[in-house]
């Protein structure tokens, strides 16, 4: 990726995007974006069974 807009700007396994979301007074989910950014016609499709998943 050549636009200096999506260049990664660190080393290692950082979140890129980090987001939250109230869902009551009490309660919050918590999600967060991690890798590599692929763009194009020839995307590779992500293995599901290399994420978890926490409750």
């Amino acid at each position: 990726m050549d636009n200096s807009r999506l260049k990664r700007n660190v080393t290692g396994m950082f979140p890129k995007q980090i987001a939250l979301a109230i869902s009551s007074p009490t309660s919050m989910w918590v999600s967060w974006v991690m890798g590599d950014a692929q763009i194009g016609s020839n995307v590779t499709a992500l293995d599901p069974s290399w994420g978890t998943e926490e409750s």
